[in-house]
C-alpha cells in the first residue's frame, strides 16, 4: 500500500461540512476534547466525525487524515488565525 492515500474529488466532496471543520481542527492539532469545546460538541460526537473523515479519505490515523486534507487543499497548511506574522 501507498505512503499516502490518493485522495479523489469525490471521496473530498463526500465529507459533510461538520467534518471539513473537525479536519481542520485536528489539522491545527487540537485533540478531540479541545474540538469538542470549540465547536460545543460531545468528545464521543467528534470522534465520529473524525472517524468518518477517515473512513472516507482513506487515512488510517490523525495524522494521515492531517496530512491528505493538507494535501488535497480541503484545509490550508497555515491557517490565517495562526500563520507567520510578516511585520
Amino acid at each position: 500500500m501507498p505512503s499516502h492515500a490518493t485522495l479523489t474529488p469525490a471521496a473530498a466532496t463526500a465529507l459533510t461540512g461538520r467534518e471539513l471543520e473537525v479536519v481542520a481542527l485536528v489539522a491545527d492539532g487540537l485533540s478531540n476534547q479541545q474540538i469538542a469545546a470549540r465547536l460545543h460538541v460531545s468528545p464521543r460526537t467528534v470522534q465520529a466525525h473524525v472517524a468518518g473523515a477517515m473512513r472516507k479519505l482513506g487515512a488510517s490515523s490523525r495524522t494521515g487524515l492531517a496530512v491528505t486534507a493538507i494535501r488535497a487543499g480541503l484545509v490550508p497548511l497555515f491557517p490565517q488565525s495562526s500563520g507567520p506574522s510578516h511585520s
